[in-house]
């Protein structure tokens, strides 16, 4: 990536026998370069969705996996596999995470199987079959929080009630007319307009199927709500709010951020600052208050230009 960009700017990127356009699309995130006299300190959570999706379940092997400092998506792997995870190959992992990534949120095997694919996984039937199967064996827990949440949100609308949902503080509340509300731990709320009960024919006759009407580019269109989508948008709310904390713990400390993307937070700093990456790493790393017991990791560099680390 240094010799591209360097190519780029000495205006030589033609002469190395690379598709100019190649060059340029491989390089989009070097556009994005630290002032004169400064560089950028970037930060980065690691795995944090499936600690989220631990905590909040309450899932002890997931909890104790990254107590122990251990790779989860590797545990996984090597637990379907049977082998030892010292044994795991690169290509064996990404399968690894790529379930503990999907599977979380209740995918079915064939819409595992399209999701592994878009992250260049290829997998048979069979071996989506399995990955999800072996996950739901793995953490039953999870599986048990998309049923609680599932079936609690479909109560609290009948009931037009507030019911606590999990031991770290997430709550439904279905009070207010037209407008349901899932309250996370750390206060903020997610709205679903409209959310209601319907029943759906199955190949095992009516279903009660959870609804909302959800806001996009072409409008209002109905959307299904289920306990795995439910989860998804918990774990992911949740996600952003640690994210939310680090940030204010950077400012605090005197980093200007510049960018935040997904799980990652990238500040520019003078060259003279005593500002280091550690000092960023430990801002990411904090528990929030309102999370006790979440397991937070992060990971950084520093550069002159943004990039894929």
């Amino acid at each position: 990536m240094d010799e591209l960009v360097e190519m780029i700017r000495s205006g030589n990127y033609a002469q190395n026998g690379i598709p100019t356009m190649e060059v340029i699309g491989g390089t989009v995130r070097a556009s994005f370069a630290a002032a004169p006299g400064h560089h950028l300190v970037v930060g980065d959570l690691s795995q944090i969705e499936s600690r989220v999706l631990g905590w909040l379940s309450g899932c002890q092997p997931m909890m104790d996996a990254y107590a122990r400092g251990e790779d989860l998506y590797v545990n996984f792997i090597a637990n379907v596999l049977k082998k030892d995870p010292i044994e795991v190959d690169e290509m064996e992992r990404a399968r690894g995470k790529v379930a503990v990534l999907g599977c979380g949120f209740s995918m079915g095997p064939p819409r595992f199987q399209e999701y592994a694919r878009d992250y260049g996984v290829d997998l048979s039937e069979e071996e989506a079959s399995a990955l999800v199967m072996g996950f739901r064996e793995s953490y039953p827990e999870v599986v048990q929080l998309w049923n609680d949440l599932d079936n609690t949100f479909k109560y609290a609308l009948e009931d037009h009630a507030k019911y606590l949902v999990s031991a770290q503080r997430v709550v439904i509340d279905c009070r207010r007319p037209q407008m349901a509300r899932i309250v996370l731990p750390s206060g903020r709320s997610l709205h679903y307009y409209e959310a209601a009960t319907v029943f759906e024919g199955g190949l095992r006759g009516p279903r009660q199927m959870l609804v909302y009407q959800s806001f996009g580019q072409k409008g209002s269109l109905p959307a299904h709500l289920y306990g795995g989508k439910i989860t998804e948008n918990i774990v992911q709310a949740i996600a952003r709010d640690c994210l939310l904390n680090a940030m204010f713990l950077a400012h605090k400390k005197g980093f200007k951020i510049v960018l935040h993307a997904h799980d990652e937070l990238v500040c520019e700093v003078p060259d003279d600052s005593q500002l280091t990456l550690d000092d960023l790493l430990d801002c990411m790393k904090a528990t929030p208050d309102w999370a006790p017991g979440l397991l937070i990791d992060a990971k950084g560099w520093t550069g002159r230009y943004y990039k894929k680390d």
